[in-house]
């Protein structure tokens, strides 16, 4: 479909507040998996790198604490997308995030000197009321 296509491994995520210092909302190292296919479909996947386990080892077992923690630290969601000039639209489908099912979320994408995906957020308002932008620079595996 076009040189998104295939599985793409995170190598830094990090969000750039207007004239404020960058943050890493999962930490500096965290993981991530990208993948967008020949039939229009995408899926991603991040977390920190390192998450407590639950207590015990069943699914739908854990504590409040553990899954608000659990839901707190990963992002997941999944869907058709297009591309259009220098933007990917991903319509979601599926999303750990229920708000975001039946939207769409634009993304800005470029290719670095490395032949390294970057997608960025068009600039929003934070929960703090701060205007910024969230950055994500992928690689092949």
């Amino acid at each position: 479909m076009d040189d998104l296509t295939g599985s793409w491994k995170l190598v830094s995520l990090q969000h750039k507040p207007a004239g404020g210092t960058e943050y890493y909302p999962l930490g500096k190292d965290p993981q991530g998996l990208l993948i967008y296919s020949r039939d229009g479909y995408m899926a991603i996947a991040l977390s920190p790198r390192i998450r407590p386990y639950f207590q015990y080892s069943r699914l739908f077992m854990g504590t409040d604490t553990e899954k608000a923690f659990a839901f707190g630290t990963y992002v997941s969601y999944s869907g058709r997308y297009r591309i259009s000039n220098d933007k990917v639209i991903h319509k979601i489908e599926m999303s750990l995030f229920p708000n975001w099912v039946g939207t769409e979320q634009e993304r800005l994408f470029q290719f670095d000197v490395q032949n390294q995906l970057v997608i960025s957020t068009p600039e929003y308002v934070s929960a703090t009321g701060a205007m910024e932008t969230a950055s994500l620079v992928w690689t092949r595996p």
